[in-house]
């Protein structure tokens, strides 16, 4: 059913590519998500793009802006509720040209962000508590680089040292697989479906990126 979660949007984007004559016909497409039953187009695209992201957060918790900073716009929304379509709707407003953030908080204090970066790319940046059910023997913490240094740090909270390896792997074959579909990387340079012990060892040499499991002092 999901939890709901405090959402606030803040995206930019320039003039030159909010006036394209294929900005309107992209912002239409969110129109078509299904989970966004309510976006009023009846206005300009900013406001179709407004309205898509409140309904994406669910309801509105504060005044929407739209301003003009020199030669960019900036829009800013936040909400609460359980989110809905948020990553479709992004890809839809990267594709216009927007590019920014949205910081998530929900009911049980977990945080977590989206991200439009430059390239046009959509990121889930957050910090995750994982609980195997396992016994727990203290707090360790697991990080990993990401690939592209613009990118937070995969972080993780687990109870047991041993939990650490299959979240290191796990986020090491998102990575590949994304770096893979991006074209960044040939899918022949690294065997996705190896152990996860096997599989770290290359991604160090692959991927360049370090990573470390602690207990904080």
């Amino acid at each position: 059913m999901g939890t709901d979660v405090y959402s606030s949007a803040r995206l930019t984007i320039t003039e030159e590519q909010s006036t394209a004559p294929t900005f309107k016909e992209i912002v239409d497409r969110l129109l078509e998500i299904p989970e966004l039953d309510e976006v009023d187009a009846s206005d300009t695209p900013f406001d179709t793009v407004v309205s898509a992201l409140m309904s994406t957060m669910y309801e509105a918790t504060g005044t929407d802006e739209i301003e003009k900073d020199g030669d960019t716009f900036v829009l800013s929304v936040s909400g609460w509720g359980r989110l809905r379509g948020m990553e479709e709707t992004l890809r839809v407003l990267a594709d216009a040209g927007f590019v920014g953030e949205i910081e998530c908080e929900d009911e049980h204090s977990d945080r977590w962000r989206y991200r439009i970066d430059d390239a046009g790319l959509v990121h889930r940046d957050a910090g995750e508590t994982i609980y195997t059910g396992g016994p727990i023997t203290g707090v360790w913490l697991v990080q990993m680089q990401h690939p592209d240094d613009s990118d937070l740090d995969h972080v993780a909270v687990v109870g047991a040292e041993q939990d650490a390896e299959p979240i290191l792997a796990g986020w090491a074959r998102r990575d590949a697989r994304e770096l893979i579909e991006r074209g960044e990387l040939a899918a022949s340079r690294i065997d996705l479906d190896v152990d996860d012990s096997a599989f770290l060892d290359r991604w160090a040499e692959v991927g360049g990126v370090k990573w470390d499991v602690y207990q904080p002092k």
